[in-house]
């Protein structure tokens, strides 16, 4: 028993090293680069409009479908043709993902606790509840940003 312990464990300092070393060429960044800058000649999409909107479904119940970071409206294809009988749902694409072109950036010196694109976008979802006509839709929010965004149109908009 104690062979085995001391065999697994000289496994894992074996693999310990080579974790850090690969790891270690993940943390190299190009130090050229303003990440708080789009690339010269970048064409931004508008503040406020949503990357994608995707429409599924026939259903009694609305939902509004918010991918996270990363994820688009195409991602939820498969739940959404699912379910099809049973809910009306739009699903949206945040600026900058699936394809999409990201917002325009927040003039120098916003503070990012303003969330400019995160509040925008917001706002694009609840305009869209509206001129979609979604009766007080179940808000599914996917992944950490798709989350919060949820929760915070239902604090936001209760009226929808």
């Amino acid at each position: 028993m104690l062979a085995r312990r001391v065999r697994g464990l000289a496994l894992i300092v074996m693999l310990c090293p080579c974790a850090v070393f690969a790891q270690s060429g993940m943390t190299q960044q190009d130090s050229t680069l303003n990440n708080l800058e789009h690339p010269q000649g970048y064409m931004a999409a508008s503040l406020g409009n949503l990357g994608d909107v995707v429409r599924r479904g026939t259903g009694p119940v609305d939902v509004v479908i918010i991918p996270g970071w990363g994820f688009s409206a195409r991602d939820f294809e498969a739940f959404m043709t699912a379910n099809e009988r049973r809910y009306r749902m739009v699903a949206v694409t945040l600026p900058g993902f699936g394809g999409r072109p990201a917002p325009p950036m927040p003039p120098a010196g916003t503070s990012y606790a303003e969330g400019t694109w995160t509040r925008a976008a917001e706002r694009a979802i609840a305009d869209l509840i509206r001129a979609e006509g979604l009766r007080r839709p179940v808000i599914l929010g996917h992944f950490i940003v798709g989350s919060q965004m949820a929760f915070r149109l239902a604090t936001a908009y209760p009226d929808l």
